[in-house]
């Protein structure tokens, strides 16, 4: 009996070693037949038959329960596309993707040749290149197409119940998105270097319908390398340095933005026929959290319930050696560019952080430049959108923010735009400037005012403005002591500004009013109102109403009527 056993344990051993033996040399050779049809089989299924799925080379090692896949390739059917573009039921993306590796570890083959449950460990995919042809449907009959619409689930049913996925992991993989236009131009956006990792992805008779769950996966994360983008008017590059997405919690964090001129101030103002403004502007962080960021690829609305801003920078340059800008700019007022937004627009709060603003100018009369600088401005907007049901609820859209004048003043401001008076340009603004050393303002007065402000105490502003767009109408306190002013003119000769003491002398000791209030006196408070240059922007009516406001205060009545 002992013999027998030996025996035939010595036949089992045989056995087993000729069967790894075998798998090991023959790996899924045999299968192989089997498993390509199987696959193509659950794409065409899974698809209606939209896609099919082709690859070179399929290689199994069983012993090691892996599958690796060369070269693959999932086309879209053109006829198919066609057909359902015909019928008012084409999906507004299609896809082609080409993968040069994939990898799926953890596979048990027996199990997945007969059984109709797949578990996997993970599924890794190299390089691949994917393409996204976008165009929004025009459904012929919307209750037909509705009702035809199945779940992923409920399209491979047949060939698989049930497909687990503990980690799905997408390196490098390289984008182009297509968005074909009303008038069939095709905009493109090119993605690199994009990396995808979807944890534990289950698709079954109850995931289905899990709004949990993100493409059936409990949790997933994108990011992207450095992107550089050129305006459509090649003035500008839009940089960012990455791009990270929580799919689940919809939350898009994007690093490094900046907003880069090409060319120096003077090389960008030789591109240009007349006056225009320059931007640069970087931020450190842009946050948006609970946001439909297929909707923004897409180009079909930008919607988050919150964003953050942090860290930030803005310089506005301008030349006034340029001939005046020819168009009117009435309609593009903050509140009008977001009404006029080509996509459904939906921001409930911005929050900004930290942020400067720097406002520099060329005054052609002195050959100089002039600065006005806000510094550590902290605000919120609310209410960004151009939904019409929201703004029949509520109409306003309000900017609330602080910060610091010339590193000096406080300053507060609350900006509040009617929405549903966008048309006519209707807003409001608040303004309030605590105390401050006037002199601090001579980096703006000496070139561009062609003043200087020898001496004065800023105790208070505080002004309300009124606009529309064609007028600011305003109400102005401003409260200082102890003012006195230098006229300066270009000198010619030096290219310096000069003093003109006998003119500063006057205006000193005859026009300004050296105090309000006067010891004795109330206080003095003025109106305002200036009719628009439709040339020239939403900031310069505010700045301009409050301008005389501030010439009449001071009692400089007659610079007050020049104001343009």
């Amino acid at each position: 009996m002992k013999k027998k056993l030996i025996i035939a344990a010595g036949v089992v051993l045989i056995i087993t070693c000729g069967i790894f033996i075998y798998l090991k040399s023959r790996k899924l050779s045999d299968f192989s037949a089997v498993i390509r049809e199987k696959l193509q089989s659950a794409v065409i299924v899974g698809s209606d038959s939209l896609y099919r799925l082709e690859f070179d080379t399929l290689e199994a090692d069983v012993l090691k329960s892996k599958l690796i896949m060369l070269n693959v390739r999932l086309i879209p059917d053109s006829l198919v596309v066609a057909k359902l573009d015909s019928d008012g039921r084409r999906p507004a993306d299609v896809y082609k993707v080409f993968l040069k590796t994939l990898i799926i570890d953890g596979i048990n083959v027996p199990d997945f040749i007969s059984d109709k449950r797949i578990n996997l460990d993970v599924l890794y995919i190299s390089e691949p290149q994917l393409e996204i042809c976008h165009k929004k449907p025009v459904l012929i009959n919307v209750a037909k197409d509705t009702a035809g619409l199945q779940t992923v689930y409920q399209r491979i049913s047949q060939e698989v119940n049930r497909l687990a996925v503990k980690k799905i992991i997408v390196q490098d993989m390289n984008v182009i998105h297509h968005n074909y236009l009303k008038n069939d131009e095709d905009k493109i956006t090119k993605f690199n270097k994009v990396n995808i990792v979807f944890d534990d992805v289950l698709v079954d008779s109850l995931t289905q319908f899990d709004t949990t769950r993100f493409l059936y996966a409990k949790d997933a994360s994108i990011s992207l390398g450095k992107m550089k983008l050129r305006t459509a008017d090649s003035l500008y590059f839009i940089n960012m340095d990455t791009i990270s997405i929580n799919a689940l919690k919809k939350d898009v964090r994007i690093d490094g933005f900046a907003v880069v001129p090409r060319g120096s101030k003077e090389e960008f103002t030789r591109k240009l026929s007349f006056i225009k403004e320059r931007y640069e502007n970087n931020f450190d962080h842009i946050i948006f959290k609970k946001i439909d960021w297929w909707g923004i690829v897409s180009d079909e609305s930008f919607e988050a319930e919150e964003a953050e801003i942090e860290h930030g920078k803005l310089t506005v340059y301008t030349d006034r050696n340029l001939p005046p800008y020819p168009k009117s700019k009435v309609g593009k007022y903050p509140h009008q560019l977001v009404m006029k937004s080509p996509v459904p627009l939906n921001i409930r709060k911005i929050k900004i952080t930290d942020f400067d603003l720097t406002y520099e100018e060329l005054n052609p009369k002195s050959g100089k430049k002039g600065s006005l600088t806000f510094n550590n401005i902290n605000g919120i907007i609310t209410n960004v959108t151009n939904d019409s049901e929201k703004i029949a609820r509520d109409p306003l859209m309000k900017i609330n923010a602080s910060g610091q004048l010339m590193q000096s003043g406080s300053i507060k401001a609350e900006f509040v735009f009617n929405l549903a008076k966008a048309d006519a340009g209707v807003f409001s603004v608040d303004v309030h400037l605590g105390t401050m050393d006037a002199t601090k303002l001579n980096p703006v007065t000496q070139p561009l005012g062609l003043f200087k402000i020898d001496k004065a105490n800023i105790k208070e502003i505080t002004a309300h403005v009124d606009g529309s767009n064609y007028k600011g109408t305003g109400s102005i306190k401003f409260l200082y002591d102890d003012l006195k002013i230098v006229i300066l003119q270009p000198d010619n000769s030096s290219g310096q500004l000069k003093e003109k003491d006998l003119i500063s002398f006057i205006a000193n000791a005859f026009v300004l009013k050296s105090s309000n209030p006067k010891a004795g006196e109330t206080v003095r408070e003025e109106t305002a109102a200036y009719t628009r240059d439709v040339h020239k922007s939403f900031f310069n009516l505010i700045w301009k109403t409050i301008l005389i406001g501030i010439m009449k205060t001071i009692g400089y009545e007659q610079g007050a009527k020049k104001v343009k």
